[in-house]
């Protein structure tokens, strides 16, 4: 993926803020795209990280990675949360629901769709909330499982619906 501003990074970058501040100091945000898309998009990321006194540490920038380092990332995250603005299909969303991975995403285009009532979607960008739902799920194992049971049952559906063979075509045309 690319960082450019649909993506609502500046609004992940807040809630981290508030999470660190408010919640717990034991936060990390991992950013997962090509940083050279928009360079003076990217630098005014790092100047909000910068002024939001969060360490690099806790709002890393991968760049470019594999998809091996992708599917670490996958495995060890306790949410996935998404705050973009404009979504295709949403492919970040349905890795993250094979990895059992707990999505929270706003509600905006084909997010919906794609999460098809499984997942949590967010009709606010407020950070107080934003924060203590991602809390909350990764905290709370009775509410994280009842998610991630959930989504198994949308990835069902969507291999039923013959989207599965789709997806794999799509990366197959991008590799």
């Amino acid at each position: 993926g690319r960082i450019v501003p649909n993506k609502g990074i500046d609004d992940l970058i807040r809630t981290t803020f508030y999470y660190k501040k408010y919640i717990s100091p034991l936060v990390r945000l991992i950013i997962v795209g090509k940083t050279n898309s928009l360079p003076a998009y990217y630098q005014s990321l790092i100047k909000l990280v910068d002024d939001f006194y969060l360490r690099h540490e806790e709002v890393v920038f991968t760049g470019h990675i594999t998809d091996e380092q992708m599917y670490a990332f996958y495995q060890t995250a306790d949410v996935f949360l998404s705050m973009s603005e404009h979504e295709g299909f949403g492919l970040p969303l349905v890795e993250s629901m094979i990895f059992d991975l707990p999505v929270i995403a706003y509600e905006a285009t084909a997010v919906p769709y794609t999460l098809g009532g499984a997942g949590v979607l967010l009709r606010t960008k407020r950070v107080d909330y934003v924060a203590e739902l991602v809390h909350l799920v990764a905290t709370q194992e009775d509410l994280r499982q009842k998610i991630i049971n959930h989504q198994r049952q949308r990835l069902k559906d969507l291999r039923a619906e013959g989207l599965e063979e789709k997806l794999l075509r799509v990366i197959k045309d991008l590799t």
